[in-house]
């Protein structure tokens, strides 16, 4: 688990809204936002919420700080939390930092193969109008993360000092560095040298030098280096020295032994991806040849305009100055224009420089194979599978060894990195990593059961199901239901299968006897004619969907397949079918085997009493809202005139500016595309109202001074105690920190509550130390000595 602040480096460039706007786009991809959460607002869209947060930053003018903190929580790969847990690690971390009552938007992101939510807080409080800094977050992060990773048993990172440049620089492009080849392949040789001279030569052997540069040592060949404390922290010059006395650089008669091993600058992987690479290499070089071609072609036409722009000015400047002193003003005119043409086709020479390199950006080597994976290129796909080690899904899966290659034929979403192929259809989404196909927490049973025959394609028949009980036990009455040929390593797990699949063969015999069915118009019973078990097509069950067919007699003979395996889990037992009524609000004309059902073991199934009119009980008029005419008021209809007299006074002429609080939502035409793409659901968090803490603390203490306790008198904190105050102590009240401080002119107690943050520094602090509070409530440390 890796909690961290990304910075801004460019404090003007730092934006709330293109943060969110960042954050909440899906850029394509279906499955990359997932939660969305606003804390601390008193509205529910994102929008509201962003303007909302610029009104507030605007407030404060004074600051010259970044007014956004932007907090990034990743997990390892393989680890999936449910939203509650997420819910649960963000505010914690956001209380820590202190930033409990700031205006936050979190989102969830799926699209990578590590779960991860991003924060984006404002640092302005929403009532002090004061800015927030953390002290020393980094270190509050550390060990929120660590107190996470043992409560919900998640995989331990070590913080602390180290360079991880050439590691991230291996996750991003794809491309061994020299620092991960070092560790691979010649640290554990370092590790067994006895002397400087054994060291030298190890060294030799894989085609690299050690010398000293500065305070320390370096290791590296050419025009690569790194240093050896980044390798390993028993490597650094400190603690060879103790191992292996003072540095001696290499002796000048040393004897250059034969390199057995040396670093080249190629892709990381366990198998063989030298074709692959080759033909990366050959389109990377294409593509920079054209992209060379057209910044020539660019720069031609550059420079010819520019100099028939100043030919052109300069013949009109010379006519100007036949005129003598009365054409200076003609001559000032003249030289403002060209200057002003000569920036304007500069300007037009970067904007198309910039769509050059745009139109042929260059890939790295994982985005290429990322690229080929999506394409259907099997081979691209097995090489990002093979880059680094498997990871240890959690979670509802199937597992099994890979006998089928490439994709599915479902809609690709996307490829992560690891070489995971994210499957989309329906809404659902099906993580395919080779060996594991991985489910939601809790999966439907369409994506159930095309998971199901995924893995069977991809294992074969006998299949590995790993998961929640509830999970199992669907995988077993879904693979029952759709009669599949399957087999599970678990013997329980196919004890159920086999019980299920006995009871469906029941229910086919049944319908085809014809039990099942029982006449609707003429019928003994009175009862429309429902084969209440199951649909069946063919000689199977199926569910998902209707199969309902009538006929003239008005029999209907299927069920709502969505329903028909839900019904079996206990067929012994009386209950009531998941199927909703017309009376419960449904709209439209429905058949019959949507109608709620009651199971009964020696019978057919029938409808409820309550849900039927005619038959089991006396007829009455039914009333739905669906049926009325939509209307603008008690006898009169809205018309289509009534409705554009509404609407044309709120448009505006053309060419008319907007008014200043509508400016920020004007958009481009390009981002209609965005109203067709689903968008994610926003939760809605706002503001606890918990009881007061400092009044809590006040009344305890006065009711025990009333009693005659020797308890002076205590108050809460105000504008007019602002100043210098003596600290007399904390105390917690209903987990809520308050602070404890005495004015110097006179005898009592004043009370303030206080944050994380705050707490944090005063609990370092000896009691009667002098602190400075103020008019707002926020409490400062005295440093240094006065004067």
């Amino acid at each position: 688990m890796i909690a961290k602040k990304i910075p801004m480096r460019n404090v003007r460039l730092s934006s709330f809204a293109d943060l969110v706007t960042y954050l909440s786009s899906s850029q394509g991809i279906h499955n990359r936002v997932g939660k969305i959460a606003l804390h601390n607002f008193q509205v529910e869209n994102v929008d509201f919420a962003v303007q909302d947060v610029l009104r507030v930053q605007d407030y404060n003018k004074s600051t010259k700080a970044d007014k956004t903190y932007h907090l990034l929580v990743s997990f390892a790969n393989g680890e999936n939390l449910s939203d509650e847990q997420l819910a649960q690690i963000e505010q914690s971390m956001v209380e820590a930092l202190g930033y409990g009552e700031h205006q936050r938007i979190s989102v969830v992101h799926r699209d990578t193969d590590n779960l991860h939510f991003h924060v984006a807080i404002n640092k302005i409080h929403p009532q002090k109008k004061t800015v927030h800094e953390p002290y020393r977050d980094f270190k509050v992060l550390g060990e929120q993360c660590r107190k996470f990773e043992i409560a919900l048993g998640l995989q331990r990172v070590e913080r602390g000092r180290g360079n991880r440049t050439g590691i991230d620089m291996e996750e991003m492009s794809g491309l061994e560095s020299l620092l991960g080849w070092i560790r691979r392949n010649v640290a554990d040789g370092l590790r067994e040298a006895q002397s400087w001279e054994q060291l030298h030569q190890m060294v030799l052997e894989n085609g690299l030098e050690l010398k000293q540069r500065g305070n320390g040592l370096v290791l590296g060949a050419g025009e690569v280096w790194v240093k050896a404390s980044s390798v390993s922290r028993e490597f650094s010059k400190a603690k060879l020295e103790q191992k292996l006395g003072a540095y001696r650089p290499p002796p000048v008669d040393l004897a250059v032994p034969p390199v057995k091993a040396q670093y080249e600058k190629k892709p990381y992987s366990r198998t063989d991806t030298s074709r692959l690479y080759a033909t990366y290499q050959a389109e990377r070089n294409k593509t920079e040849r054209r992209r060379r071609e057209q910044l020539e072609d660019l720069l031609y036409e550059r420079d010819r305009d520019i100099r028939s722009i100043q030919a052109k000015y300069e013949f009109r400047i010379r006519l100007a100055k036949l005129g003598g002193r009365r054409n200076r003003t003609v001559l000032r005119i003249l030289s403002s224009q060209r200057r002003l043409e000569l920036q304007s086709r500069r300007s037009q020479y970067r904007w198309q420089c910039r769509s050059v390199y745009q139109q042929h950006k260059q890939q790295t080597w994982a985005d290429w194979l990322q690229q080929q994976a999506a394409a259907g290129n099997a081979e691209a796909l097995q090489a990002l599978r093979d880059r680094g080690k498997q990871a240890v899904y959690r979670g509802n899966q199937f597992q099994g060894r890979e006998e089928g290659s490439g994709l599915a034929a479902m809609r690709v979403d996307t490829v992560t990195k690891k070489g995971t192929v994210v499957y989309e259809q329906d809404g659902y989404t099906i993580r395919d990593a080779g060996q594991t196909l991985h489910l939601a927490d809790v999966p439907a049973d369409p994506a159930v059961e095309k998971a199901l025959r995924l893995a069977m394609a991809k294992y074969g028949r006998r299949l590995k199901v790993e998961g929640t009980q509830d999970f199992r036990q669907k995988v077993a009455r879904i693979a029952a239901a759709a009669d599949l040929d399957v087999e599970f390593t678990d013997p329980l797990l196919e004890q159920s299968f086999q019980q299920y699949k006995r009871r469906y063969i029941d229910v086919r015999s049944r319908t085809r006897s014809g039990l099942g069915a029982i006449d609707g118009v003429g019928g003994r019973d009175g009862i429309g004619s429902v084969d209440g078990a199951a649909g069946v097509k063919g000689d199977r069950i199926v569910f998902g969907e209707r199969n309902d067919v009538r006929s003239r007699n008005g029999r209907v003979d299927g069920a709502v397949r969505a329903g028909a395996h839900t019904q079996l889990d206990d067929p012994g037992r009386v209950g009531v079918g998941a199927a909703p009524s017309s009376a419960e609000g449904g709209d439209g004309l429905r058949g019959v085997s949507e109608r709620r059902l009651v199971r009964d073991p020696g019978r057919t199934q029938m409808l409820l009493s309550g849900h039927v009119s005619g038959h089991l009980e006396q007829s009455r008029a039914a009333d739905h809202p669906a049926v009325r005419r939509a209307i603008h008021r008690a006898g009169s209809r809205l018309t289509a005139a009534d409705v554009f007299q509404a609407v044309v006074g709120l448009v505006a002429k053309p060419g008319s500016k907007p008014p200043a609080f509508r400016r920020g939502y004007l958009q481009g035409l390009s981002a209609l595309r965005s109203l067709f793409s689903p968008r994610p659901a926003v939760t809605f968090v706002p503001a606890q109202q918990v009881a007061d803490p400092v009044q809590q603390y006040i009344n305890e203490r006065e009711e025990k001074r009333q009693k005659g306790f020797d308890i002076v008198h205590h108050r809460r904190y105000n504008a007019t105690d602002a100043g210098r105050l003596i600290f007399n102590g904390i105390r917690e009240v209903g987990g809520h920190p308050v602070g404890l401080f005495k004015p110097a002119h006179c005898d009592e107690v004043v009370v303030l509550g206080l944050s994380d943050y705050a707490r944090r520094r005063l609990a370092k602090l000896k009691l009667g130390s002098e602190v400075t509070i103020s008019k707002s409530g926020q409490v400062r440390i005295s440093k240094g000595r006065n004067r």
